[in-house]
């Protein structure tokens, strides 16, 4: 591979992985107020709000949040203040993942309602039917890990497309340089193959009969190597002239009275064989040296890449998905002390605990929320 090709090859892996870390910091944000509010931690949870506030100012469901940590803290004014911002922001509510504390958080705070709507005035004296009881939306399921691995998963594609375009072209390199190499290659054994020949015909202990029979055999493979020469610019796999290039070099070598390359190979090979034995026996040391096979790379590497940025978008996913995990366990072991410090979380289902079942509502959906960034609160 080119070297501006891998350059670029670990440039845009190491951005895949940024954007993978990018994305699990801002999903650990959210879950780290979530978990703060749940607990009962209301000024850790102000302080972390404040925060995304101050960098996301139409975040809807952080204004939402924020009103329910004023008034646990008994700021009603505040209180209702923010819960009048994040209406604004978002008038469908869809930052409630409760209604019906949501209702409740507005009767606390003394704000007024919806106005029912008018009764017909064709029919006075009918007396209106009280409302029906509201039917309580089902909570929104948490978006921030779905929304996050959208994105980064649309970056991780466009990313691989670049790799993929690069790699093409420094394997249409590579493929010209392979050409070049295999074109001197067969014209070093064809010369070979003539210097030989002269070394035969000279030879005063061979017969004339030998020597024509050394003669038919440097021709016929001088014929196939200057064919494969001939068809060597359309060439893209390279093993059939090992194959013949070897053969020819053998025959020059027999034609010298030497041994012959092919059997060298072969006794270079048993050797290697004999040295990964010991090594699997515990009594060499593993390493790379003379005959041993190296790392392999080439026009395949960008499928490792690939799955490095796509493993790392899922391993992201994955770790906050297992802290935010870790997180609701320990909200059920310290339920006690949650409740002594003004939490009033208590030990409901599974749902209840993400919906805020102590009275706090943190189960609404928050897409299209950013909760990213750096945090200079502790908890």
């Amino acid at each position: 591979m080119h070297p501006i090709a891998g350059w670029l090859r670990h440039a845009v892996l190491a951005l895949g992985l940024s954007l993978t870390a990018l994305a699990a910091h801002a999903d650990k944000n959210a879950d780290q107020i979530r978990a703060d509010m749940q607990a009962g931690r209301w000024t850790q949870a102000e302080q972390r709000l404040e925060g995304v506030i101050a960098r996301h100012p139409d975040n809807a469901l952080a204004y939402y949040w924020y009103a329910q940590v004023l008034e646990k803290q008994g700021r009603k004014d505040a209180a209702a203040q923010a819960l009048a911002r994040a209406e604004t922001l978002a008038p469908d509510e869809r930052f409630a993942g409760n209604r019906e504390q949501l209702a409740q958080l507005k009767r606390r705070l003394g704000v007024e309602a919806a106005a029912p709507a008018k009764v017909e005035e064709a029919a006075p004296a009918v007396v209106a039917a009280p409302p029906a009881p509201r039917q309580e939306a089902p909570p929104a399921e948490p978006e921030h890990r779905g929304s996050g691995m959208t994105w980064i998963f649309v970056v991780a594609g466009g990313l691989l497309v670049v790799l993929i375009l690069v790699s093409r072209r420094s394997g249409g390199s590579a493929l010209k340089q392979q050409r070049q190499r295999w074109t001197a290659e067969i014209n070093d054994t064809i010369k070979d193959l003539a210097d030989a020949q002269l070394v035969s015909d000279a030879n005063p202990a061979l017969s004339e009969a030998q020597r024509l029979s050394n003669y038919d055999r440097v021709r016929l493979v001088k014929s196939d190597l200057s064919a494969a020469l001939g068809s060597l610019a359309t060439m893209s796999d390279f093993s059939p002239l090992l194959q013949l290039t070897l053969r020819a070099r053998d025959i020059a070598a027999e034609l010298r009275g030497e041994e012959r390359p092919s059997d060298r190979m072969r006794r270079e090979q048993q050797a290697q064989l004999d040295r990964d034995a010991e090594i699997a026996a515990g009594r060499g040391q593993p390493g790379y040296g003379p005959g041993y096979a190296q790392p392999a790379g080439g026009g395949s590497s960008w499928l490792r890449d690939a799955a490095l940025i796509g493993g790392g978008a899922v391993l992201g996913s994955m770790i906050g998905g297992a802290s935010a995990h870790g997180r609701r366990d320990d909200s059920w072991t310290n339920s006690s002390s949650n409740a002594a410090s003004g939490g009033s979380l208590h030990l409901p289902d599974d749902d209840d605990r993400w919906r805020g079942g102590g009275g706090v509502d943190v189960g609404g959906s928050d897409a299209g929320f950013d909760f990213g960034g750096s945090d200079s609160s502790s908890d």
